[in-house]
């Protein structure tokens, strides 16, 4: 993005994406000295450190380089790593999360806010893939950058979902057909995801329950 734009990462963010909706505070990914404050310290589930070590040695996890940089409290709450403009780790709220998959479940604007063109939303969210992840060893529907939900089991949503579920039991998604969006953040490192909690803020509005992955 610097040599298209001659911006840092989260220089384009702003201007385009966090400004405009009103959560520039609140989502980025490095972190100012400004907002260390407002940081939760992470805390990994029981067990953690005894999981990583019985992980086999031709394990296909592996695949996604050494356990020291997997996501883990003792990464994230490094301080280079904090302030360090990593495009695939946010620091947000869920508040501010949620906002920012509101607006792309209703097609890119919110408020009167438009941050990407319908088209481009649709290219971004179209299949490309659902092929076996060779990481996690099932079939995963992926677009350019999201993860895609289906008719089956899901972690993020219906046929129409598409988001990622984050690092540690974190997750984040939109449903354009329900208008839907929803994001979870939490502090405490887990290897399960809190569908739980998605199912029963999906039970409050009256949203179908999807499958559980």
């Amino acid at each position: 993005m610097y040599r298209a734009t001659g911006q840092r990462f989260d220089d384009v963010t702003r201007d385009l994406v966090t400004g405009p909706l009103g959560i520039a505070d609140s989502l980025a990914f490095s972190v100012t000295e400004k907002h260390r404050d407002r940081l939760a310290v992470l805390v990994d589930e029981k067990g953690a450190e005894e999981a990583l070590r019985s992980i086999p040695a031709d394990s296909p996890l592996l695949l996604m380089g050494p356990p020291a940089v997997w996501p883990q409290a003792s990464l994230g709450n490094r301080l280079d790593f904090q302030t360090a403009s990593i495009p695939s780790g946010v620091t947000t709220t869920a508040r501010a999360l949620a906002r920012l998959y509101a607006a792309l479940s209703t097609g890119g604007e919110l408020g009167g806010v438009r941050i990407l063109a319908r088209e481009t939303l649709a290219r971004a969210t179209a299949l490309q893939t659902a092929d076996v992840d060779q990481i996690v060893g099932f079939p995963y529907p992926k677009a350019l950058g999201y993860n895609l939900g289906s008719a089956g089991p899901s972690l993020l949503g219906g046929p129409t979902g598409f988001g990622y579920p984050g690092a540690g039991g974190n997750l984040s998604y939109a449903e354009p057909e329900f208008r839907f969006a929803i994001a979870i953040a939490k502090n405490r490192m887990t290897q399960a995801w809190p569908s739980a909690v998605e199912a029963e803020v999906r039970e409050a509005l009256g949203l179908p329950t999807a499958p559980s992955a």
